[in-house]
């Protein structure tokens, strides 16, 4: 996974000079996104790739933070980030970090899937636990909601040194925008939050997710409710397994939203990895 991370970020570092030169503003725009969704995918990770892909964050106007589980605690490692546009509205980022380890990999492994609805922390986890509700209603994988549950709470520091939830700073800043991403599980997980944040009360308009090979996280039902509000963008490998897994070997599962496919080079076996070298639309 971390290998990965950096190999998509190096990419994106390719793809960046040639969109920005290739006319249309919107080209430009759809590119830095990807651009900075890659990056930060990288930067999550607290080794030395993760390093470096925060220096060039940094390096961009970025402000980072690392949120890390205390000891003892699982669930998602993610990065914060903040960019101050002079004049204009501030965005907002989150990376989340991917399966590294085995308690990942559990989390993985919880397939089966809870009722999704709530508009605040304790609905959520009463929802969650609720039993026999029917397969119309909006469901998630069980070990995807339990991995998220530290990030909706999660404090960034604004320049009067306040700490705000994300909630709070959203609703506080009607122009402020979110972008929420991650790879694989990252990506399930930065889905999860767009969806619940909107639960509660967040304008649609200020979120956007970007993934990057992410698995389904819910059953139709909640891939119908979130289609029209939540701005999903997956970017997908042609032939990635993990990207369908859920849907042939659990069923009930649904992807939603946009997707960019990208073709692997012959010299990649492994299709989840984003090494890539062309995009078709």
């Amino acid at each position: 996974m971390k290998k990965l991370a950096v190999l998509v970020f190096s990419l994106t570092q390719l793809w960046y000079p040639f969109f920005v030169h290739a006319g249309p503003r919107e080209d430009y725009e759809e590119a830095y996104k990807l651009y900075i969704a890659a990056g930060s995918s990288a930067a999550a990770y607290s080794d030395r790739i993760g390093e470096l892909a925060t220096r060039y964050l940094t390096q961009g106007g970025w402000q980072i933070d690392h949120y890390i589980q205390a000891q003892g605690h699982t669930g998602a490692r993610f990065l914060i980030a903040k960019k101050e546009h002079p004049g204009n509205a501030s965005e907002y980022l989150i990376a989340i970090v991917g399966t590294e380890n085995n308690k990942d990999i559990k989390t993985d492994l919880q397939v089966d899937k809870i009722y999704f609805a709530g508009s605040n922390t304790k609905e959520f986890t009463v929802n969650a636990n609720k039993k026999d509700v029917p397969n119309t209603e909006p469901k998630v994988h069980k070990g995807f909601n339990q991995f998220i549950q530290a990030i909706p709470s999660a404090v960034l520091r604004n320049p009067q040194h306040s700490r705000l939830s994300l909630p709070d700073l959203l609703m506080a800043d009607k122009n402020a925008k979110l972008y929420l991403t991650g790879h694989s599980l990252g990506g399930a997980a930065a889905t999860l939050v767009g969806a619940r944040l909107l639960s509660m009360g967040i304008n649609p308009e200020q979120i956007e997710v970007i993934t990057f090979g992410a698995p389904a996280v819910g059953n139709a039902a909640f891939a119908a409710k979130s289609q029209p509000i939540l701005h999903l963008t997956r970017i997908v490998n042609a032939g990635d397994p993990v990207t369908g897994v859920l849907q042939t070997l659990v069923g009930g599962y649904q992807q939603f939203g946009r997707e960019i496919k990208w073709t692997s080079p012959d010299t990649v076996g492994d299709p989840h990895k984003l090494v890539t070298t062309s995009i078709l639309q």
